[in-house]
């Protein structure tokens, strides 16, 4: 599917969140990303400054996360984050929906939230995660409809912690019932090439995986 190799790493979202990551790693961390020709890497926003700096000058975007992983942060909290993490110079922000609230079905918290969220980092690429593992199809519709009204960048299919990770389904789902304005973030579980090329088949234009290098590294394999 991927003929060259840039197709492919240009859609890769590499992301390291893990709590244990130390400064002293992140430097090779981003020159790495550079050399694989990533399209953007996923740090807390603990890390983004230097992230930035370390990237100065290559076309590796550097991204962070609101709210994860649970979307449950209090609403002030969820906007100081996103107005600082642009500040700090994230390209991309990841933000959990607030799952508790959507399924209470106080569907208009979690589209005041999102608006303000939005507003307050409003140079960035924003893409709301809606962790589909926790969602009926029914829900799954409602988001959409959601979705489409508040028209974020992407929606993103999952954090990969609080639930399964992505499926076919999912993906096809959501491109089915979102605006093809908006994109589609495929993320949880996505550990091998083939899965990537299934994802993309059904309409993911994004992916978001802790795994990068080795897809890259299947696909040379593979040449």
């Amino acid at each position: 599917m991927f003929k060259e190799e840039f197709e492919l790493s240009r859609i890769i979202d590499q992301t390291n969140l893990k709590p244990e990551l130390p400064q002293s790693e992140l430097k090779n961390l981003v020159k790495k990303c550079i050399d694989y020709k990533f399209c953007t890497l996923f740090i807390h926003p603990f890390h983004l400054e230097k992230a930035k700096e370390f990237a100065k000058g290559s076309p590796l975007k550097i991204g962070t996360v609101v709210a994860f992983p649970y979307g449950a942060n209090f609403k002030e909290a969820k906007i100081l984050e996103s107005k600082l993490a642009e500040e700090s110079g994230a390209d991309e922000i990841d933000i959990v929906m607030n799952i508790g609230a959507f399924k209470s079905g106080l569907f208009s918290v979690v589209e005041e939230e999102l608006k303000a969220i939005f507003e307050a980092s409003s140079t960035c690429v924003h893409k709301v995660i809606i962790e589909t593992g926790l969602l009926s199809k029914k829900e799954m519709e409602i988001v959409c409809e959601l979705m489409n009204k508040i028209k974020p960048d992407f929606v993103k299919t999952s954090t990969g912690i609080t639930a399964r990770g992505v499926t076919l389904n999912d993906v096809e789902f959501l491109r089915k019932n979102l605006n093809p304005k908006i994109k589609i973030k495929a993320s949880g579980g996505i550990r091998t090439l083939k899965f990537v090329e299934n994802l993309v088949k059904a309409g993911a234009s994004r992916i978001g995986t802790s795994t990068g290098f080795e897809i890259i590294e299947e696909w040379r394999k593979n040449k």
